[in-house]
């Protein structure tokens, strides 16, 4: 698949955690789907992710930046279920 491609699945998680249909994600809303995603994140790491894929600079995640968030977190989760628990 292309990098470019946004699954339906990204795509609707993106407009659930999107509570104020705004067309993208702010820190809270980023915090919020990493919390649901399963990443015990605190406002610093939501911020540190929000900096890492906000390409455009804007301070919030449209849904390509998401994607790319997701699919990171989803390669890193198959490598650490890959190497199992230390």
């Amino acid at each position: 698949p292309a990098a470019e491609e946004v699954t339906k699945e990204v795509r609707a998680a993106f407009k659930l955690f999107d509570q104020d249909q705004s067309g993208s994600l702010e820190a809270r809303e980023v915090r919020s789907a990493l919390t649901k995603l399963g990443v015990d994140a605190s406002n610093a790491d939501a911020m540190v992710a929000m900096q890492r894929f906000d390409a455009d600079g804007d301070g919030s995640l449209d849904l390509k930046e998401f994607a790319a968030l997701v699919t990171e977190l989803l390669r890193f989760q198959a490598a650490a279920q890959q190497h199992g628990p230390k």
